[in-house]
């Protein structure tokens, strides 16, 4: 039985670190895994990754991964492997329209991320992603938050599990902190951290808008490169934050970083899972996380969450955990006790029991 993984690319992003941490074990553990990447421009992920078993195919480098002419490079693949397992869209319609043209098509399992799309909100869209879904042999999904609104966007008429997303806790621990200018900056504050992409759907302007609430004993971090970055610095300059909120970038060893926070907010708007939430919780870190299906889920305590965009209610909760040591003490340890369900190895388990029982 032979196995493709296919994403967009390697980019810094969840479902893309999965992909990298993943695939190593799958070989390890006895299974015949390759990776084709739709755009195979060089990351953190994929030079990682290079130095391992995987096979890994592109089909371009620097390339819109949006061609539809790629359907037509994809093809060849879809005839060498059993089962063809993709990540994220738009290389989940791709595969989809290339085995339209495979006569002996390959078993097709799609994991679903979200819990929400704009394509959802469109008749012609919604019409042409059930048809897409119907393609496949078999949906994940990452959460329960995902797998209701996936059953209420396909009307139950595509085969479909829950798998929920795991995390390879050991690629956190042990790290340390070389940059002496940044323990030198947090130096006796209250720690706030916030680890995601600058996306317009992570919402950091929220947890900035929060700290505005707190005093000088507050200090903020924000890991994370994208798109929204030089908006949210601009809100901090309007809001004369600037001296509260430190801008990291992108953090190689997020390990170490989480180690330096007192706690962790996730302020999506959407979130599938919460990939990083996870990350924070097992290193023993409280963490506040948007009501949002997913999120809401994996941190299962309605005292750490807030309703999207409330950042009044969000500085609440943050004053309360940092100014209260034993109930500080008593989260973290419930944070830990949950982290732990999201152990990958239980979500490797899952996948390769479906890749060897798929119909």
């Amino acid at each position: 039985m032979r196995v493709l993984r296919v994403i967009n690319s390697l980019a810094i992003g969840g479902a893309e670190r999965g992909v990298s941490e993943n695939l190593p074990i799958h070989i390890k553990n006895g299974f015949d895994v390759d990776l084709l990447l739709l755009d195979g421009y060089m990351t953190r992920f994929k030079s990682n990754l290079i130095n391992s078993e995987v096979k890994i195919f592109n089909l371009g480098t620097n390339i819109s991964i949006y061609n539809p002419f790629l359907i037509f490079k994809i093809i060849p693949f879809l005839k060498k492997y059993n089962i063809i397992h993709v990540s994220l869209f738009p290389a989940f319609y791709l595969v989809a329209f290339a085995s339209l043209f495979v006569i002996n098509k390959p078993k097709l399992i799609f994991t679903e991320h979200n819990t929400t799309n704009r394509r959802r909100n469109n008749f012609i869209l919604r019409t042409i992603d059930l048809f897409v879904y119907k393609r496949y042999n078999h949906i994940v999904n990452i959460s329960e938050g995902s797998g209701a609104a996936f059953l209420k966007h396909t009307n139950k008429r595509v085969n479909s599990s829950i798998i929920y997303n795991g995390v390879n806790f050991d690629s956190l621990i042990n790290l340390t902190l070389s940059d002496k200018s940044l323990l030198e900056l947090i130096k006796n504050k209250k720690v706030i951290l916030q680890v995601s992409s600058f996306r317009a759907d992570k919402d950091q302007q929220t947890l900035i808008k929060a700290m505005s609430l707190l005093d000088d004993n507050y200090i903020l971090l924000l890991a994370g490169i994208g798109r929204n970055l030089k908006k949210c610095k601009l809100l901090s300059q309007e809001l004369n934050l600037t001296d509260k909120i430190i801008f990291l970038g992108l953090q190689d060893k997020i390990g170490s970083i989480i180690n330096l926070s007192d706690v962790c907010v996730l302020s999506s708007h959407v979130e599938g899972f919460g990939r990083s939430a996870v990350e924070c919780m097992f290193l023993k870190k409280p963490t506040i996380g948007s009501n949002v299906p997913g999120l809401s889920e994996v941190i299962n305590n309605e005292n750490l969450l807030f309703n999207v965009g409330d950042h009044m209610k969000l500085a609440k909760i943050i004053f309360s955990l940092c100014e209260d040591k034993n109930y500080y003490k008593k989260t973290s340890n419930d944070c830990f006790i949950r982290a732990k369900m999201f152990d990958n190895k239980y979500m490797i388990k899952s996948y390769e029991k479906l890749y060897l029982n798929i119909n």
